[in-house]
C-alpha cells in the first residue's frame, strides 16, 4: 500500500455519477493477484450545488480498480 501526505497527493479524473470529477489519491492498493486499487477522496454533489458557496458540494472517499476506464491520472505526485 501506497500513501501520499496532504498537498502532494496526486490528482486523478474519475468517472461517477455520470461525470467526470477531479478526486485526490489517498492510498495506491496493489493487490497479489496483480491488481491496482486506488482509494480517492472524490468531490460529489451531495445536494444542488450553490453558486459561489464552495462548501455546497462534499468529498466522498471511494477506491476504484485501475484498468476499469473509469479514471485517468491528472496531476502527479510532488513527492
Amino acid at each position: 500500500m501506497r500513501t501520499w501526505p496532504p498537498g502532494r497527493r496526486p490528482a486523478m479524473r474519475v468517472y461517477a455519477e455520470g461525470a467526470w470529477r477531479r478526486a485526490w489519491v489517498l492510498q495506491r492498493q496493489d493487490w497479489p493477484d496483480g491488481r491496482t486499487a486506488y482509494m480517492l477522496d472524490v468531490l460529489l454533489p451531495s445536494r444542488p450545488p450553490i453558486p459561489g458557496d464552495p462548501h455546497s458540494q462534499d468529498y466522498f472517499v471511494r477506491t476504484y480498480w485501475w484498468g476499469t476506464g473509469s479514471m485517468t491520472p491528472v496531476k502527479r505526485s510532488s513527492s
